[in-house]
């Protein structure tokens, strides 16, 4: 008696075994994706007593099984039968006639947080319905591949074991990604999809330490540009979402997307904004990180007056001075950050000779910046003390209106 006992608990515990083993299969399975199980490993001649059963991975990242029982199977099973599969999960169970020569055509779609329920749902028909003795018994083959015995306590089968929550998280992404692409999504050789973009090449990865999904695009910085953190400063406030890292030569827009629980509209709208972000934004922010630092600083009226004169010459102080509006203030500053930038280029030439690295590029900078702070301070000097003005001991200045002569009737002070 006990070892009775003991034969139908190792039983229990293979079918067990198996339906776990296939919900953690079903689980891993991508949009596509076929596995075949089948009573006999020669599928090409089934007999009435033999089933064929198909499963499919569908776009959602859901599974579907179906089945068609031969009417051999159908004349012997009871009402309790069908009973049993439609609490199983079985649809159609009561669409077939009840008639002997009637097969029955079933199915069963389970979510894909839920696929146990399709392993379960297969275990029943396998066993209770169709009289399988044991999970061995069976065959299965994975997109055409040839017939093998898969279901023993022994046997591997790849994607076989659970998915990891990375694997399974990447599947889902793919799946909805595929549906508002309309096409499989490409990947690098770290994972990574890619979307090109006239700015450059951004780019979505599933992170593995946590259930995120990340979407990032590098832009290149020139190296002489000192714009860059200006330039996201200014766009922050707009995109609140995005994050702003700078590295020596990049900056990376990146924006993160809480996958806990999953959720496609959740993902289409990150995306979505992130993609706009790109198209609005992307083409300004590269080409205002590849203008070098005199770009940045002299606006480019004032550039192209101070660089066509001679080397060596300083451009009229007249002219300067209109272009920055007599503005004195404005002038002011601009000299400011002349000078700074003509004292850090001597420095780096400086660095240069020491390290005794050519200097020739440096010094033509330096020089190019001694002339711009030239400009300014001559410019400056023309608004302040120029035609028509005058500044008094105070420091303010005054108007000075041109000398007339006195005419006889003008009262005569003594």
């Amino acid at each position: 008696m006990s070892e009775e006992l003991d034969f139908d608990s190792g039983l229990d515990a293979a079918w067990i075994r198996f339906t776990v083993r296939l919900g953690c299969y079903f689980a891993a399975m991508r949009c596509g994706d076929t596995l075949s199980i089948c009573t006999t490993t020669t599928r090409d001649r089934l007999s009435e007593n033999d089933l064929f059963l198909t499963v499919t991975g569908r776009m959602d990242g859901s599974v579907r099984v179906d089945v068609t029982i031969q009417h051999a199977i159908v004349r012997v099973m009871t009402t309790e039968d069908r009973i049993m599969l439609a609490h199983a999960g079985w649809d159609g169970v009561d669409s077939g006639s009840l008639s002997a020569h009637h097969s029955l055509d079933l199915y069963v779609l389970a979510a894909a947080e839920d696929t146990e329920f399709a392993s379960a749902a297969i275990t029943t028909l396998l066993r209770e319905i169709r009289g399988v003795k044991h999970p061995s018994l069976l065959a299965a083959w994975a997109d055409g591949s040839p017939p093998s015995s898969v279901f023993d306590t022994e046997s591997a089968l790849e994607g076989w074991d659970a998915p990891s929550p990375y694997e399974q998280l990447s599947s889902q992404v793919d799946a909805i990604l595929d549906s508002i692409m309309f096409a499989e999504p490409t990947k690098d050789v770290d994972g990574n999809i890619a979307f090109p973009f006239d700015c450059g090449t951004a780019y979505l990865r599933v992170l593995e330490a946590e259930p995120v999904v990340e979407l990032f695009i590098a832009f290149d910085v020139d190296p002489q540009c000192r714009a860059a953190v200006s330039s996201t400063q200014r766009l922050a406030p707009s995109w609140p979402d995005i994050n702003f890292r700078f590295t020596d030569d990049t900056v990376v827009a990146t924006t993160r997307i809480d996958c806990s629980p999953l959720a496609e509209e959740h993902l289409g709208r990150g995306l979505g904004m992130f993609v706009r972000f790109i198209t609005e934004c992307g083409d300004a922010l590269a080409a205002q990180l590849q203008r070098s630092i005199d770009e940045t600083i002299l606006p480019d009226e004032l550039r192209s007056l101070i660089y066509s004169d001679l080397p060596g010459t300083v451009p009229d102080s007249r002219h300067v001075a209109s272009v920055c509006g007599h503005d004195r203030l404005a002038i002011l500053e601009l000299l400011r950050a002349c000078g700074s930038e003509h004292f850090s280029w001597v420095q780096r030439a400086d660095n240069a000779i020491a390290e005794g690295s050519a200097d020739s590029v440096l010094r033509r900078k330096a020089e190019a910046w001694r002339r711009a702070e030239e400009s300014m301070r001559a410019a400056l000097r023309f608004v302040v003390d120029g035609p028509g003005h005058r500044t008094t001991a105070s420091g303010r200045q005054s108007r000075a209106f041109p000398a007339h002569s006195r005419s006889q009737d003008d009262p005569i002070r003594d």
